[in-house]
């Protein structure tokens, strides 16, 4: 048995070595690496079983280890370190196949029983393993790619192009059959954690999909998304009338467990049955619904008609069609006077959470036609923090509620006087790419700066500009390099390092791709 311990601190892994009594544990040998980038390379070169990993690095954490081993190694059992006591509470929900953590500071005794029952486990999957099993495995990882593709758009979606990416890699999708997917958010994390948090507790959500949404009678794929997570059903029988209830019971037991466990909020989005080629459509306008929801932080949202509003609740005379005017015509004081005057009846009836709840959802309608009527994302607009306190105070009471309107409505107030300096999310991306050439970008990280999701941004970016963001990136830096070498006399290193490159190599290799020719051959032409 074959053991990897990373952290990018030399005395914690000192530790391990020392505190371990490695005489009662099956491990032939250990291996050390500081950093990610080390760990790959052993991994690369040697056979390992069992990882036991740092989750904070600087230098790439151990949840990108991890995703890199899930493509390239599957089947090595992962056990992470945290400093995170808070992680405790999640202990029932994250098992993730192969994944386990600990807490530090290290408890020795407990680590050894952990390596103990991480080696039998992989010794148990040995035997169980045949050679049609690691194809399998291979079969999966290239399945995710595939979804990633469908939806980026590197495949493009017409049954034609989807079939022969399906028979050349050999998958088990019907491309014929009808899909529905299902859309999971996680709208509201805890404020004490931090980005390598966040990606643990997403790797914990994909693991409940997993349980959760196994039903008889369906086949089914979970696909992480970032931090979203697609379930996609595969009908068997299209006509199963009760398939939609079902799913929403899943979909209630999923919030309430990630709640309870994981002390997290996620908004299901439930689809349509589709084919195929219709499904990349679909899963855009889920994230266009994502990134405008700022109302219903933990429930399960149709994909319906625009403009379908919830059925009328007892004690409230409201027309939202009538609001829904008065939004268009911009009238945000009427809005919120013509609600305040309707809850004020209310506010003493027995069934007032009902009513909240149904304000919620018909408020949660108006702002979706306002945003797709506008080409606003309001999850930019709102103040995160601030809209998630009074959001809060608004299920609770019914002044809570109207404060919250007011609020909402104040930001869509402001959004008109600065209309004409916004620009799309396309044309900042492009905007924040030049105005840090210099930099090593990365998707995600741009992505975050116009606060939308990193797949969706790469769709929406390749539909307007021809190209995937990345690759729009490393364009625009070769552009800025053949500037330099034309019009300076810097060495290339420099130049390199002026587009975010700090190895020779890889500079030499994207521009000699993009341009055609090395950087001294270009520097030299007449």
């Amino acid at each position: 048995m074959r053991l990897l311990i990373v952290d990018d601190e030399d005395s914690a892994i000192q530790a391990v070595l020392k505190g371990v009594d490695w005489e009662r544990l099956n491990f032939s040998d250990i291996y050390t690496a500081a950093d990610k980038r080390e760990a790959i390379g052993i991994l690369e070169q040697q056979e390992v079983d069992v990882l036991l990993c740092d989750i904070e690095m600087p230098r790439g954490s151990g949840l990108e280890l991890l995703e890199w081993i899930n493509m390239h190694k599957p089947g090595i059992c992962c056990i992470f370190m945290t400093c995170h006591a808070d992680f405790s509470y999640a202990q029932r929900a994250v098992h993730l196949g192969s994944f386990e953590y600990v807490l530090k500071p290290l408890d020795f005794q407990n680590l050894e029983v952990i390596l103990n029952e991480a080696s039998v486990k992989v010794s148990q999957e040995r035997q169980r393993k045949t050679a049609s099993t690691y194809w399998d495995q291979g079969k999966k990882a290239v399945e995710r790619q595939f979804w990633r593709k469908l939806f980026i758009g590197d495949i493009v979606s017409d049954d034609e192009n989807i079939r022969g990416y399906i028979l050349r890699n050999h998958l088990d999708i019907p491309v014929d059959g009808s899909f529905l997917p299902v859309f999971i958010s996680p709208k509201r994390f805890p404020s004490t954690m931090n980005k390598e948090d966040i990606k643990l507790f997403c790797f914990a959500l994909r693991n409940m999909a997993e349980e959760l949404f196994f039903m008889e009678g369906l086949i089914h794929e979970v696909e992480d998304f970032y931090d979203k997570i697609l379930v996609m059903l595969t009908l068997k029988d299209e006509g199963n009338k009760a398939l939609r209830g079902r799913l929403e019971t899943v979909c209630e037991e999923y919030i309430m467990a990630a709640d309870e466990y994981l002390h997290i909020q996620v908004c299901c989005y439930i689809g349509e049955v589709a084919s195929i080629s219709e499904v990349p459509n679909m899963i855009e306008v889920f994230h266009k619904m994502d990134s405008n929801n700022i109302v219903l932080y933990h429930d399960i949202v149709n994909l319906r008609p625009r403009t379908v509003f919830p059925d009328p609740v007892e004690h409230v005379q409201i027309d939202f069609h009538v609001l829904l005017t008065m939004l268009s015509e911009e009238n945000y004081k009427g809005i919120i006077q013509e609600i305040s005057r309707t809850l004020e009846r209310v506010n003493m009836v027995s069934n007032r959470q009902m009513i909240l709840r149904y304000f919620f959802h018909g408020i949660y309608i108006l702002l979706e036609e306002f945003s797709r009527k506008n080409y606003v994302s309001l999850g930019e607009l709102v103040d995160y923090e601030k809209n998630v306190q009074l959001s809060e105070a608004a299920e609770k009471s019914v002044q809570g509620l109207v404060l919250w309107i007011t609020y909402i409505m104040d930001v869509l107030g402001n959004l008109k006087k600065n209309k004409e300096t916004q620009l799309g999310p396309v044309d900042r991306v492009s905007l924040y790419v030049h105005q840090h050439i210099e930099d090593t970008l990365s998707v995600e990280e741009i992505a975050a700066s116009v606060h939308l999701n990193p797949d969706y941004l790469n769709r929406v970016f390749k539909k307007e500009r021809g190209m995937s963001l990345n690759k729009y990136v490393i364009v625009q830096k070769m552009e800025r390099a053949k500037w330099l070498l034309r019009h300076t006399n810097w060495k290339i290193g420099d130049v390199a390092a002026a587009v975010g490159y700090y190895n020779y190599s890889s500079f030499n290799r994207a521009f000699a791709k993009v341009v055609g020719q090395s950087p001294q051959a270009w520097r030299h032409m007449e």
